[in-house]
């Protein structure tokens, strides 16, 4: 169940403003100990090492066949989900990197070593990661009952559809939610087969990465081999086991700015209903964050929303329609100290932002009507 926390003022204040020294330790400390629980896999010698039930981030060159893929595992999803649920502000900056700021989760890679490795695989050296195709994936086959066959699955929502989800994914029968748990599984066992056989698999360590591998776009380990059909060279769809479009695209590409992916359960069908998990951030700059779903938030048309974007900086959203203007005041009770925002507005997929950094004492932001 996706539970939404409503919100009266919008209104941005300092760490210590909103929670003590004490609490964030406490959760600090919480997250750090399930994080162990979910790394308690990583091979001693170096290599990717894959489970069943671990969570897959997948990465790729999304417009040419000829570069490279990488792969991190995240460790067992369950004890992930659990980790980000305990932090502050229930999200996870799953990089690091120059400007992410100090996050309460360990780094699981480098967002520079990301766009170096793939983005610029195939000559696009413009220092973002426009061109990378990025999806999440898991599955369960060493589960039995009710839960054999469950995947977790990522599709592509908008700033709008951030607190449900948006559409969940299609339910399918035994043959096609297995298809596509075999898939995912392909793609960890192929990543640790090419680290730990780099002249056979023709991967490497992914540097700086935790538990992470880098191969060959088009190798039989990759990726990008396993996640689409023959036919589709282009479309993620785990070996034409899955739709797609419905409800939208699996993999998502940062070409014109921020995306976002919601991941969701999904059982075989007949074994229960889909699960909305949370969702994943993935900016031009390389850095991926993760928020569950009880941290998620949704955007109202014509209405504000405050995100959060990273450890140190949180967004303003509201819907690209009409003719509104954002406005912003330090004083909630000067009413004559209404101005127009100084911040930058950015457009993508129908939404507004603006990207705050909290400085000391509040600031509040209204939409005006022009």
């Amino acid at each position: 169940m996706v539970r939404t926390r409503q919100r009266p003022h919008l209104f941005l204040k300092t760490k210590t403003d909103f929670m003590n020294k004490k609490q964030t330790l406490q959760a600090v400390m919480i997250a750090a100990s399930l994080l162990a629980a979910s790394h308690a896999q990583a091979a001693a010698g170096g290599n990717l090492n894959y489970n069943d039930g671990d969570l897959l981030l997948n990465f790729r060159e999304s417009a040419d066949d000829s570069g490279t893929d990488a792969t991190i595992d995240l460790g067992n999803i369950n004890s992930f989900l659990s980790a980000v649920e305990a932090l502050p502000g229930h999200t996870a900056v799953l990089d690091a990197g120059p400007g992410y700021g100090t996050s309460s989760y360990t780094p699981q890679f480098s967002g520079a070593n990301l766009i170096t490795a793939v983005g610029n695989s195939v000559g696009n050296s413009d220092g973002t990661a426009d061109n990378i195709g990025f999806s999440a994936a898991a599955e369960n086959l060493s589960a039995s009952g009710a839960a054999a066959n469950t995947v977790w699955l990522t599709r592509v929502i908008s700033a709008a559809e951030l607190a449900t989800g948006g559409a969940p994914n299609l339910q399918q029968g035994a043959t096609a939610q297995n298809g596509t748990a075999l898939a995912i599984q392909s793609i960890g066992q192929g990543a640790e087969s090419a680290t730990a056989n780099p002249g056979v698999g023709a991967g490497t360590l992914f540097t700086g990465a935790l538990n992470g591998a880098l191969v060959a776009d088009g190798n039989v380990n990759s990726y990008h081999t396993w996640a689409q059909a023959g036919s589709s060279p282009d479309v993620i769809d785990y070996g034409a086991f899955q739709n797609p479009s419905h409800p939208s695209a699996i993999e998502g590409t940062p070409a014109n700015g921020t995306i976002y992916e919601a991941l969701w359960e999904v059982p075989q069908s007949g074994n229960g209903a889909d699960v909305y998990e949370g969702y994943f951030t993935f900016q031009q700059s390389g850095e991926v964050d993760f928020t569950s779903a009880s941290g998620a938030v949704t955007i109202p048309p014509v209405s504000l929303i405050i995100a959060p974007n990273g450890a140190n900086s949180v967004q303003v959203l509201w819907a690209n329609v009409g003719n509104y203007q954002l406005q912003q005041n330090g004083n909630l009770a000067a009413t004559a100290g209404w101005l127009p925002s100084t911040y930058t507005v950015t457009t993508s997929n129908g939404t507004n932002s603006v990207t705050v950094t909290p400085t000391v004492g509040s600031l509040f932001f209204r939409l005006a009507n022009q």
